[in-house]
Parts: structure tokens; C-alpha cells; sequence
């Protein structure tokens, strides 16, 4: 063995012997305390869920996913608000004052 690769082994070591090492709890997200750490390893698991389809079917471009999608759904519609008549025999002026209607 050179000595360069000795002293490159000799490191390795003196900095394995630094590390310390505890057994994690299954769920990163919670060993690093993050907030809701069950939400986020779920989302992680979808992702990477979804990631392994598009490689599988080999998609590539955001064209191919609309191409697969089929056609796009028609826009959300509000229902529509009965009219209300305000009228009442009155009539609301520029000014808010009121006046009976004859």
C-alpha cells in the first residue's frame, strides 16, 4: 500500500470513529423533528410512487402526460345566484336615504 493510501485509510478511520451513529425510528421526517412527520413521509412515499410511473411508462415532457390524460375537464362553474329584487317600494339614492316609491 502507497502512502497516500494509507494516510486516505488512516482518515477514513479517525473520522468513522467521530461519527456516531443511532438507530433511526423508520421515519426520517420524525428523527428530524420536523412538524407532522407522518404527512410528510406519506408525501415522500407518493412522490416517489409517481416518480417510478413516469419512468416505467417513460414519459417525458408535460405533453405526454396531457396526451395520456385525455381531454381536459371543462372548467368549475359557480352556480348562479337566484335575482333578488332590493327594490321593496323603495328607492336607495346616492346618498342612502330612502324614499317610499308611490
Amino acid at each position: 500500500m502507497t502512502r497516500k493510501a494509507k494516510k486516505t485509510v488512516g482518515m477514513r478511520r479517525a473520522a468513522a470513529a467521530k461519527t456516531s451513529m443511532e438507530k433511526s425510528s423508520g421515519n426520517v421526517f420524525a428523527d428530524l423533528g420536523v412538524l407532522h412527520p407522518e404527512q410528510e413521509l406519506l408525501k415522500a412515499k407518493l412522490t416517489l410512487q409517481i416518480y417510478g410511473l413516469i419512468k416505467q411508462r417513460g414519459i417525458k415532457q408535460t405533453a405526454d402526460i396531457r396526451q395520456r390524460a385525455g381531454p381536459p375537464m371543462p372548467p368549475a362553474t359557480t352556480p348562479k345566484l337566484p335575482a333578488i329584487d332590493f327594490s321593496g317600494g323603495y328607492n336607495y339614492q346616492h346618498d342612502r336615504r330612502s324614499t317610499r316609491l308611490p
